[in-house]
């Protein structure tokens, strides 16, 4: 599976209250889904606008690799580049840019919301008995490997408000998934859903 993250489209959804995204926010995300992808077995790619270089750069973490645009291409032109590089192979865009969810479309690539990737990924983290979510929607360490990044970034995401919202675009999407349910005389899912629908559960 090819997953492809729209950096810091993603981070504002996770950090819709602090702003600007921090240097310590973004490299927690990038150390958390580089563990989730190890895990799993995909390959992941997190691009973001800019970074330390006129021109592109790129470095890689635990089979994943970062790429901050530069100043020529924005993030969106790199993700879409992605996207039709492996228009033959499955692959998801992380993003709620609508226009570039149009774009890797093209490509026939499925898109999937910010918050519903990271609710997979947390779950797969649960799995691993990394962290458990407890009774009060906060989130504890069962690992003593110090990590105050990744810690920063549970902290965060263990904001009760926040966590509601999700539940609310997790049963937003959940619905859209199953919408021919409730199409006029039972019509199937087409092609393309259940192609979407296949590829989600990869995650």
């Amino acid at each position: 599976m090819i997953i492809i993250i729209d950096g810091y489209n993603v981070l504002k959804k996770i950090y819709p209250s602090s702003g600007s995204v921090t240097e310590p926010q973004r490299n927690a995300f990038i150390n958390s889904v580089s563990r989730y992808s190890d895990t799993k077995g995909h390959k992941t790619y997190i691009v973001f606008d800019a970074g330390p270089s006129r021109y592109q750069t790129r470095e890689n973490k635990r089979g994943t690799t970062i790429i901050y645009a530069g100043a020529h291409s924005t993030a969106d032109d790199v993700v879409t580049m992605l996207a039709q590089q492996y228009k033959n192979r499955e692959c998801i865009v992380v993003t709620e840019d609508r226009e570039l969810q149009s774009r890797v479309k093209e490509h026939n690539a499925c898109t999937i919301p910010p918050l519903i990737f990271y609710e997979k990924m947390k779950a797969i983290q649960q799995k691993s008995h990394e962290y458990i979510e407890h009774e009060r929607s906060t989130l504890t360490k069962l690992s003593e490997e110090s990590n105050p990044e990744l810690d920063l970034y549970f902290q965060h995401l263990s904001d009760q408000g926040q966590l509601k919202a999700w539940g609310q675009k997790i049963d937003d999407f959940q619905k859209d998934a199953t919408i021919s349910k409730r199409r006029t005389g039972g019509s199937p899912l087409s092609k393309k859903e259940k192609n979407q629908q296949r590829k989600i559960k990869k995650l």
